[in-house]
């Protein structure tokens, strides 16, 4: 990324990026994103860094398909990025950066409640607000017009820095406190329990016979709600009840969105420090401490669980090792506490080799064995013959990527797509030789528990 001073504004040529940073007041994201009811949209929260974006509206968009989709996105951003002009008072790291992700598969085709959601697509907003090291910050980036100069722009976006100001505070002071209860009028498992019980043993059959390894399947609950469901307000509840979680919204479209509370990274990059961490095998919270700890016990000591765990550290090894100079992989996991989950975690981080960018490490990694199973490809085979409905993003790396290539990738988990008032809600889990159907039934009903708790949906 090349930043253009004050001196070569003349220089710009049409179609040139130009992006306005100042600092703003500290107001909710959401009636930010309220007051920007201009699609696309995009919110993210990690619980890993202190910092909050929300985004409205399109300063550019990119998109690919097809099994190069990865460079596609890769040089693309490169092109966008290549000459743009920075008028900010903010940190240095506060960079112009795009937001977006990917389908599970490459093969994937837009369809049905997946149909506004491309294999590959990212959004430079229009609009975006940043929370970074407790301060607020107002992007506007477009591009420049046909004959227009580089000084006038900038001089435009300065207006409408207060336009959006004064937009932004009306509806922070229009948010009503109490939101109504969206009532769900139909309630579809697409995926009977007896043909769960069939694929499982189908696929631990296989397994026992050495075919592979292990298998990540999913399933699905889909929502008919009185009405579409309030995002932002679940957003919020997500905030409140899973703050260790990183919280997205996608929505390329109007009433399409792709949302999400997951507790997996898949990989962050800052310069040449990568930081990924395999999270598989889990348990239910008790309701007591010593509940929760007589669960973390039985969880790290229960050899399938073990190896479930193994088997993701073993891989991210195998597919890191060569793309680094050093790479730091502890020999015993830890424990992860949810808020009603508790996982076995082992963090990974390592210094790149030169030319290794963000997106040649997510599509190394994808999918883990955490959301895919291993190996890697005979996994993504099985699931395709198995599931019998589309995975579209879910278990895909989502995420944003700045102008100087650093970035964060989420794997898109405990996720939930919507088209208008219908909800598709996805969880899964892990598959072993061992893995018994009824217990892996129960494991993921209450991994849809907190789309559920955030969508706020009663049976009516």
């Amino acid at each position: 990324m090349t930043i253009l001073s004050t001196a070569e504004l003349k220089n710009v040529d049409f179609g040139a990026l130009i992006s306005y940073t100042r600092p703003f007041p500290a107001v909710s994201f959401l009636a930010f994103l309220e007051a920007m009811p201009i699609s696309p949209r995009i919110y993210w929260e990690s619980g890993l860094v202190d910092v909050e974006f929300a985004g409205g509206g399109a300063a550019a968009e990119i998109f690919a398909s097809g099994g190069d989709r990865f460079e596609q996105i890769q040089q693309k951003l490169d092109d966008l990025f290549r000459d743009i002009v920075v008028d900010s008072t903010a940190p240095d790291a506060l960079l112009p950066r795009v937001f977006g992700g990917f389908a599970f598969r490459d093969d994937y085709k837009p369809a049905s409640v997946w149909s506004a959601f491309p294999s590959a697509y990212f959004v430079l907003p229009r609009y975006q607000i940043t929370r970074m090291e407790g301060e607020t910050w107002l992007t506007i980036n477009r591009r420049l017009m046909p004959f227009e100069h580089a000084e006038s722009a900038l001089d435009s976006l300065a207006w409408e820095f207060e336009s959006v100001q004064r937009r932004v505070q009306a509806s922070a002071e229009a948010m009503q406190d109490e939101r109504p209860t969206v009532e769900i009028e139909g309630l579809n498992y697409p995926l009977p329990k007896e043909v769960w019980r069939e694929q499982i043993i189908d696929v631990t059959g296989r397994m026992k016979a050495h075919e592979f390894e292990k298998v990540v399947l999913s399933r699905t609950i889909d929502l008919k709600l009185s009405e579409p469901p309030n995002l932002l307000a679940a957003l919020e509840r997500m905030g409140a009840r899973y703050p260790h979680t990183f919280r997205f919204l996608i929505e390329p479209a109007a009433g399409r969105s792709f949302f999400g509370a997951s507790p997996e990274l898949l990989v962050n990059v800052r310069g040449k420090s990568l930081h990924t961490a395999a999270l598989a095998s889990s348990r239910k919270r008790g309701n007591t401490d010593e509940e929760d700890a007589a669960l973390a016990h039985d969880l790290m000591t229960s050899p399938k669980d073990r190896h479930e765990h193994g088997v993701v550290v073993d891989f991210l090894r195998d597919q890191l090792v060569p793309l680094t100079t050093a790479l730091d992989v502890p020999n015993t996991p830890a424990i992860m506490k949810l808020t009603n989950i508790l996982h076995l975690h082992t963090p990974v981080s390592g210094i790149l080799r030169e030319g290794v960018s963000l997106l040649k490490l997510a599509r190394a990694l994808h999918p883990t064995p955490a959301l895919g199973g291993y190996p890697q490809a005979k996994a993504v085979d099985v699931i395709q013959q198995t599931e019998t409905v589309s995975r579209g993003w879910f278990a895909a790396p989502i995420g944003w990527i700045d102008g100087r290539g650093d970035g964060m990738f989420a794997v898109a988990i405990r996720s939930a797509v919507s088209s208008g008032a219908q909800v598709r809600l996805y969880a899964g889990a892990g598959i072993v030789a061992d893995s018994d159907p009824d217990k892996e039934w129960d494991e993921i009903e209450w991994k849809f528990q907190p789309m559920r708790d955030a969508l706020g949906v009663m049976q009516s």
